[in-house]
């Protein structure tokens, strides 16, 4: 996480508390980030995944490799790019490098892409995340850009296995962001593979919405302002935590509960909702959730 400050505020759905009763309260912690620093920001270590089965020939797969070309010249000479393709096999078109050494590398990967065959979805997505899992944490963003235009037909396929598969990866500080293109893509996994590895998930129904999508998501790679940030909820002694009512992966800390935020960028704002209860008099606790 970065030592950026965050704005934090908490409300209540009570004000006041009668001592001798007990009471459950709903609290919401809301975080605000602050506008982007304007000093030299982190490099990005970035894996651009680029489905080449059949169905992308013509002009998605053009599509692609000029949004990838388009990447390529807003990084910083610090950045990192790696460019993997699949059909029904995986190959790295070019090692994870900063993207100032080899331009003329990546003008001659992305040349030599061509549309094959099946779907090796998982395979292509592992071979970026294993790019990037070499880059030691906390130096700046990593994150795999998967472009897809069809369904896992090749290689792990099940949706549940493929979408655990990104929350580890999410949780080992690589995220992943799904660009679907065309009508025939499985919308649901891709979302679910985004929301599981702490990215975003976006449509470009034609191949000229694609370019704004890669803007769009690299404004946002350029604005972060904190990684991997955990929120701690410790109640006093006489509260009794029941649980967090958001989304979020939950961890047990000795006596409270720690909210697994994620990565935070400029002037977002975050909300933890979460449920505490006065112990009783007796000091029995409540039941809640866990």
């Amino acid at each position: 996480m970065t030592t950026h400050d965050l704005g934090a505020g908490v409300r209540l759905d009570h004000q006041l508390l009668a001592v001798e009763h007990e009471h459950r309260v709903h609290c919401m912690l809301e975080l605000t980030a602050p506008k982007a620093p304007a000093a030299e920001r982190r490099p990005l270590h970035l894996a651009l995944v680029i489905d080449r089965s059949g169905s992308m020939g013509g002009d998605k797969l053009e599509t692609a490799k000029t949004c990838a070309a388009y990447l390529a010249r807003r990084l910083a000479p610090t950045d990192q790019l790696s460019v993997v393709t699949y059909d029904e096999e995986v190959r790295l078109e070019l090692p994870l490098t900063p993207v100032a050494h080899d331009q003329l590398l990546l003008e001659h990967a992305l040349a030599r892409i061509l549309p094959g065959g099946m779907t090796n979805l998982s395979g292509g997505w592992l071979k970026g995340v294993e790019q990037l899992r070499a880059v030691p944490g906390g130096i700046g963003p990593k994150k795999v850009l998967l472009l897809t235009d069809g369904l896992a037909n090749r290689g792990v396929t099940d949706p549940e296995a493929l979408v655990a598969m990104a929350r580890g990866a999410g949780d080992e500080g690589v995220g992943t962001t799904t660009i679907g293109f065309g009508e025939g893509f499985d919308e649901e996994l891709l979302t679910a593979i985004a929301d599981a590895a702490a990215g975003n998930a976006y449509f470009a129904g034609t191949p000229e919405e694609a370019p704004s999508i890669f803007a769009q998501e690299f404004e946002g790679l350029t604005a972060l302002v904190a990684q991997n940030l955990s929120v701690e909820i410790r109640p006093t002694a006489d509260m009794q935590m029941l649980g967090v009512l958001n989304e979020y992966p939950i961890v047990p800390v000795g006596g409270a509960l720690q909210a697994q935020i994620g990565d935070v960028y400029a002037e977002e704002r975050r909300r933890v909702v979460f449920e505490l209860a006065r112990r009783r008099r007796d000091g029995r606790a409540l039941r809640g959730r866990r």
